[in-house]
């Protein structure tokens, strides 16, 4: 049963400033926010030092906060879920934050919380559907005002969108319906752009839940190109507080509380699954957990019914003269209809997929935690699907859809690709556990 805690993680300044009760800046107050509204919900906030951080055996040096005053805690267990504020250069602390998130007993929110604007850009390159929303850096694009999308990820991977807002150089804000009027003296396609920028933010959020599931939360940057959108950049959630503070308090609060929020509704639903499953049968809380969500939680883990779910994969063969594939019962739970072909690349076959009961845990699911899937050799010798790898899956439209594939278009020097020669290509995979699946070299001659 998750403790009623939840540990935040601090920055070697963050916590000298914290103890020196220095509150100067945004993300100071912020951290008194998370502590009152823990109060709120009688849950324990601690602060721990992330410099401070002893592994194995989960504990760090953390203090709590009463009011205004800091109480010294020494060092404790680190809670069962953690929130993770800060962006790190320290590869000994991104290390420690990536062994937690291995860690079956704890849940991290923000388990890397910035990505890098080139990567992102690499990304938003391969959707056809995108790049039309992609500054150029050759571009020189006049406008005082710069448009902030917020997104936060619930319990089901669903990402939210709760505040779009506007700021010029002189950092006033603005709602986006005055920012709207104010650069362009008009109504006339007010919702059509705003309807648009929501898209395209979700669009982009999907993407970097695909390839950065360890990101719960981020914030969008846009401009306007006359009445067209253009991605200018990412920014932090202090950098979103920190404008709504002073503008609008109640929204302020909002987004500052959800992280608290989200922990006590991983808590309580994790609670209430151990204690009815103490008296019932994994059916029977199945059938009852959808009943928790709609009445204690629908704010929170609302479930589209278009939503398509991601797994971090295994395969292992068994011997079978039917293209099989089995899927354990609580990943077919996420399914809205049962698979009839799976698909890798350009490649797709039809197949049979058969439900097994296993206790499979996926709230750790990562590249380092895959899902074990049984898949008939005889579907693995028609796939050509190699067995050694870690691959993301998705379900969609009666489809298994494995992947990512990615392939390397080399010249026509063929007798130049040995072994030897294709060494130089090791640096393009340093971000392979953040992406998985099957990567091939090869050459448009025969």
């Amino acid at each position: 049963m998750y403790e009623k805690s939840i540990g935040i993680f601090l920055s070697k300044q963050e916590w000298k400033r914290l103890l020196q009760k220095q509150t100067d800046n945004g993300n100071d107050v912020t951290f008194y926010q998370y502590a009152k509204r823990g109060e709120e919900l009688a849950i324990e906030v601690l602060f721990f030092n992330s410099e401070h951080l002893m592994l194995p055996e989960l504990k760090g040096n953390a203090f709590v906060i009463k009011g205004t005053t800091l109480i010294e805690k020494g060092y404790i267990s680190i809670p069962s879920i953690v929130y993770n504020t800060t962006k790190y250069n320290s590869r000994k602390i991104i290390r420690n934050i990536a062994e937690l998130g291995q860690n079956p007993s704890i849940h991290i929110i923000n388990e890397r919380n910035s990505v890098k604007k080139k990567h992102l850009f690499d990304l938003i390159e391969t959707q056809k559907e995108l790049k039309q929303y992609m500054k150029k850096e050759e571009q020189q694009i006049e406008s005082a005002l710069i448009f902030q999308v917020l997104g936060q990820k619930g319990i089901r991977q669903k990402w939210k969108i709760p505040i779009l807002y506007a700021k010029d150089s002189e950092n006033k804000i603005y709602s986006f319906e005055e920012a709207y009027t104010l650069k362009f003296n008009n109504h006339l396609k007010m919702d059509e752009l705003k309807g648009e920028i929501y898209k395209v933010s979700q669009k982009i959020f999907k993407i970097l839940h695909y390839y950065y599931p360890g990101v719960f939360e981020i914030g969008l940057q846009f401009i306007l190109d006359n009445e067209e959108i253009q991605l200018q950049s990412t920014c932090s959630i202090f950098t979103i507080a920190q404008d709504l503070q002073n503008w609008n308090d109640k929204l302020y609060k909002k987004i500052v509380n959800w992280p608290i929020d989200l922990a006590n509704s991983i808590r309580l639903i994790t609670t209430q699954k151990e204690e009815y499953t103490l008296r019932n049968s994994q059916k029977e809380y199945e059938e009852k957990r959808k009943s928790w969500d709609e009445t204690l939680y629908s704010e929170l883990i609302e479930e589209s019914s278009s939503e398509k779910f991601n797994f971090w994969v295994k395969f292992k063969a068994f011997q079978d003269n039917q293209m099989t594939i089995k899927v354990p019962d609580r990943v077919a739970n996420q399914l809205q209809k049962s698979p009839t072909s799976i698909k890798l690349g350009v490649k797709e076959e039809p197949c049979q997929c058969i439900i097994y009961k296993d206790a499979v845990p996926l709230k750790n699911n990562s590249y380092h935690y895959p899902i074990e899937i049984l898949i008939s050799q005889t579907l693995v010798d028609k796939m050509h699907l190699p067995l050694d790898l870690i691959y993301q899956i998705q379900f969609s439209n009666k489809k298994v859809l494995i992947g990512p594939t990615i392939g390397f278009l080399l010249g026509e020097k063929n007798q130049l690709y040995d072994l030897t020669y294709m060494e130089k290509y090791n640096d393009r995979f340093g971000e392979y556990e953040t992406f998985g699946g099957l990567i091939i070299a090869f050459s448009p001659v025969q």
